[in-house]
């Protein structure tokens, strides 16, 4: 799910951001290609099967999530002073993603030995909330966090596939499931709201008919703001480089 945007502490990640309650910077599609367009079927198209259930539909799309291995995932916010883009690889065992707002940008790759990330001294303040000291001891290397330590925890519990269905899909509350189509194909759509911070979120997640049950995309609305985020390439292999320019994050914390 979606969520408002605020700083998280170290780890935010594309499941931090997407919103169940609290969430952190924004994401984009917007910028990389259009966005889907969905329109509601008001009757069933030749083939198309019942609605099913909002119950046996969130857990069918868990499966296909899960058993999807890896996804790209474009997500962008857009607001009153918001302004703010996620791109990211999630994977069975590594992950990577580049936060931007406005001008202030972070980077994280996860491998199964070692977590990095680097960024300006904004990026860094506000998304993962370093203290100034820190930021001036990292500069602008990346940052190496050691397997088995809790930062390091924290982002493969964000970065992972694994986390993702908790993410996005709805976990509780009234849920109503509707066919759509999304650019000329049959999906069926999740609807569910939800108050973070006072606001009022409203949420759709379009999720493939046909097929394997995987999320197309999903939208929130509160009041101005705005954000969607979009699942492509399912399945594909995650790489992710090793940096060679690092300093051990138990020397950036002192």
């Amino acid at each position: 799910m979606l969520r408002g945007a605020r700083a998280a502490s170290l780890g935010l990640t594309l499941a931090a951001v997407s919103v169940a309650g609290t969430s952190a910077l924004g994401v984009a599609t917007a910028f990389l290609a259009s966005p889907p367009t969905a329109s509601a079927a008001t009757a069933l198209r030749p083939g198309q099967s019942p609605l099913p259930s909002a119950s046996s539909l969130v857990a069918a799309t868990r499966r296909a999530m899960l058993a999807a291995r890896s996804v790209h995932l474009d997500l962008v916010e857009r607001g009153p002073g918001a302004n703010e883009t996620i791109v990211g690889d999630a994977g069975l065992e590594r992950g990577r993603q580049e936060l931007r707002s406005g001008k202030a940008w972070v980077q994280i790759r996860l491998t199964p030995t070692r977590a990095y990330f680097r960024g300006d001294q904004s990026g860094l303040r506000k998304a993962l909330g370093m203290p100034a000291a820190d930021i001036r001891r990292a500069g602008s290397r990346w940052v190496a966090v050691d397997a088995g330590t809790s930062a390091y925890r924290t982002f493969k519990a964000n970065l992972l596939i694994s986390g993702l269905p908790s993410a996005f899909l709805p976990s509780s509350g009234h849920v109503t499931v509707s066919h759509v189509t999304v650019d000329g194909e049959p999906a069926d759509r999740l609807s569910w709201s939800f108050t973070s911070s006072g606001k009022q979120w409203r949420l759709h997640l379009d999720v493939a008919a046909t097929g394997r049950r995987l999320p197309i995309a999903e939208s929130g609305t509160a009041g101005k703001d705005r954000q969607r985020a979009t699942f492509s390439r399912w399945g594909e292999l995650v790489a992710v480089a090793v940096p060679h320019d690092t300093v051990p994050f138990t020397k950036v914390t002192g």
